[in-house]
Order: C-alpha cells, then sequence, then structure tokens
C-alpha cells in the first residue's frame, strides 16, 4: 500500500517489505479526515542509526512519496517513539 492509502486506512506505522530490519519503521505524519497532515515522517531504525551515528528518529520528506509496498508495523515502538505519544 502507499502512505496515502495507509492514511485512509488511518494507519500511522508503516514498513516496506525490503526492510531488513524487522523493527525499523516509518512513523507518518498525522492523519487528519483520511489524508496526511503533513509532509515529514519519521524513520525508527536503532541498530542502523546507530552504526552510521544519526539521530533516532531520521525525518523522511513524504511529499511525492508513490512507494507502494508499505504494510502496517505492528512490531514494538522504539523507545523515542513511545516518549511522542
Amino acid at each position: 500500500m502507499t502512505a496515502n492509502e495507509a492514511a485512509e486506512k488511518n494507519i500511522r506505522r508503516v514498513r516496506r517489505t525490503i526492510w531488513s530490519g524487522p523493527d525499523a519503521y516509518l512513523r507518518l505524519p498525522p492523519i487528519k479526515d483520511g489524508k496526511l497532515a503533513g509532509v515529514w515522517a519519521h524513520l525508527f531504525d536503532r541498530g542502523v542509526q546507530q552504526a552510521i551515528e544519526v539521530n533516532t528518529p531520521q525525518e523522511i520528506l513524504m511529499f511525492g512519496d508513490t512507494t507502494d509496498d508499505y504494510v502496517e508495523y505492528t512490531g514494538p515502538l522504539d523507545e523515542d517513539d513511545k516518549s511522542l505519544l
């Protein structure tokens, strides 16, 4: 599914099927009326992000994203994502 299709289903966290890390996921921008209400998603992939010394989460621009292999992420939330609930 695309990020917009996820928003239509009110799904806030998705991952791509090709990602090797089982706990890597995107928290989508806020959803309003079944649509993304922003353009910045947050990528949580702590192991990789620590290895390359970048912050968790990373901001990812979603504007124009036509990726269609997202699936709902239902795994554990990253500690920094939990603090934003």
